[in-house]
């Protein structure tokens, strides 16, 4: 039997560390205030209502509920202790940093983001494949096409590819820079419904890929702390970009975690900002002060809305972007 609650793609247990929290007839209630970026608007509400879909992780009698849960509920502890004890000790550890690695992988290819972009790579590719024989997708196969795939493909490949990958990306974070991020602001730290975020140094943008060089990884894990992964061969500090050759070095820049305080609002709204370019659909904060940035950068082209945002770039859409530009020139 398949289970038809609400089933969360970011847990419970993390959206609390953001939470506005009261007491209700004797029961504790978690809220917080949450930015729609597709209707540009901001509201409260329960934790149980965001970050979540019906049936997220069924198909027929496969379910990866039970089995997510219980990951869960091991993982939350090694959140919770770097929450109370903030500090690079812990890290150092590597056997915590492998462990907790797991749940970060996890939480990388569990999402609705992730979901989009299978989607989009389905669909592109069948397309494309489609027109290898010179033939033209109108708009009613184009619609045939994209339910079928969200019928019959999307759910059972995104499901195969989280069983799949944890293993191998959790060695990719484990040999990473670690960086805690402690905010000394008055700005909390903004989270998402795709909370693990990427960074380009060099192509200033928004970025995909674990082991792509000059990438920083961001996760808040509370309105205070955030955690940083960085390449080990290119920085050796959250600010400070520094290259590493020798195979001793670039070990011993993974063996060694940073932990920073930042004092500087700036570089809260900065890493506030990747959350809204790289979240679906909703932010969360502790506090609503600043959401107004987002509407503005939506109507900039800064962040954009879930049905503007192109995920995946085949090898006729780099053609045809070539092209554009060469027009332009």
């Amino acid at each position: 039997m398949t289970n038809k609650s609400k089933q969360h793609y970011v847990p419970q247990f993390y959206l609390k560390n953001f939470a506005l929290r009261k007491t209700k007839r004797g029961k504790k209630q978690f809220s917080l205030h949450c930015f729609d970026k597709d209707l540009s608007k901001y509201y409260i509400t329960n934790i149980k209502n965001i970050a979540q879909e019906k049936e997220f992780y069924d198909f027929g009698d496969l379910s990866l509920e039970k089995s997510l849960s219980a990951m869960e509920s091991i993982h939350s502890s090694s959140i919770r202790k770097i929450i109370e004890n903030p500090s690079d000790k812990i890290l150092i550890n590597l056997e915590f940093r492998h462990h907790l690695s797991e749940f970060l992988s996890l939480q990388l290819m569990r999402t609705k983001e992730t979901r989009e972009s299978i989607n989009e790579m389905l669909f592109k590719l069948s397309k494309d494949l489609y027109e290898l024989n010179g033939k033209n997708m109108d708009s009613n196969l184009e619609k045939d096409m994209d339910t079928m795939i969200a019928k019959s493909l999307l759910k059972p490949f995104h499901l195969d590819l989280i069983s799949g990958t944890i293993e191998k990306f959790s060695s990719a974070f484990t040999l990473k820079k670690w960086c805690l991020l402690e905010n000394k602001t008055k700005i909390p730290f903004w989270t998402s419904d795709n909370p693990l975020v990427q960074y380009n140094t060099k192509t200033k943008h928004v970025s995909r890929g674990i082991i792509v060089p000059y990438s920083k990884i961001f996760f808040p894990i509370s309105s205070n702390l955030c955690l940083c992964f960085l390449d080990p061969e290119n920085f050796s500090s959250f600010k400070i970009e520094e290259k590493f050759t020798n195979i001793e070095d670039i070990m011993y820049n993974i063996k060694t975690p940073e932990y920073c305080v930042i004092d500087d609002v700036n570089d809260i709204k900065f890493l506030n900002i990747l959350q809204a370019k790289g979240s679906t659909r909703h932010i969360f904060s502790k506090s609503p002060e600043n959401f107004s940035t987002i509407d503005k950068l939506i109507k900039e082209g800064k962040v954009l809305k879930n049905k503007d945002k192109q995920r995946v770039f085949t090898g006729k859409d780099l053609f045809s972007n070539l092209n554009n530009k060469k027009s332009k020139n």
